[in-house]
């Protein structure tokens, strides 16, 4: 690989968390704290996590058991199961990364429609009105422009992407630790979880 087409540690460290944090994480705690307790939330992430950390820990072993392989899951299922699971293999994955993208940009259109919109102007909505339409596919195409231009170019735009993903993540661990544990106290367990509702949906 030349010199030109590689990326730095920080871009390609950027590039695996913004694989990892889609749109889900900010949108499934709302939807799921209207009708699920705190603890089977809680069981729900744990569960996810350890499979999450397993699937990790499988093509961390995969590499270094083939490390001439360095196509991804491509690549795995092609050498283990033949040229038609590597194709079922490229094609899944790309639908799957498509709709994710997708779903990101719903999402994302529909937080800036939460500051934009009145009850009387309803720019972007829930996402998916014409003007949400159009900015979702100027930014689908400029990703893909920026692509074509050049691994590096993409990097740094991926870069900016994840640090806009992460901050509200920080930001929501860190709201909870600065409150006072007086203030805490009173609030019920539905209480609670609806002011979690209201912070994941801002």
């Amino acid at each position: 690989m030349s010199q030109k087409s590689q990326i730095g540690l920080v871009a390609l460290t950027a590039l695996v968390i913004s694989s990892m944090i889609g749109s889900g994480i900010f949108s499934l705690p709302q939807n799921m704290a209207a009708v699920a307790g705190s603890q089977a939330l809680l069981l729900g992430w744990l569960i996810t996590g350890v499979g999450i950390i397993f699937l990790g820990l499988s093509f961390s072993a995969l590499s270094k058991l083939k490390p001439e392989l360095d196509g991804g899951i491509y690549t795995y299922a092609r050498d283990g199961f033949g040229d038609l699971m590597g194709f079922f293999s490229a094609w899944g994955y790309w639908l799957c990364t498509t709709v994710g993208i997708v779903g990101y940009l719903v999402v994302a259109f529909e937080a800036v429609g939460g500051f934009v919109d009145t009850p009387d102007n309803v720019i972007f909505g829930k996402g998916n009105t014409f003007a949400a339409f159009v900015g979702e596919s100027v930014i689908v195409w400029l990703i893909y422009w920026l692509v074509v231009r050049g691994i590096k170019e993409a990097a740094g735009v991926n870069l900016i992407a994840t640090a806009v993903k992460v901050f509200p993540l920080i930001l929501l661990v860190w709201q909870p630790i600065s409150f006072k544990p007086k203030c805490l106290c009173p609030i019920g367990q539905g209480r609670a979880l609806l002011r979690l509702k209201i912070l994941m949906s801002a």
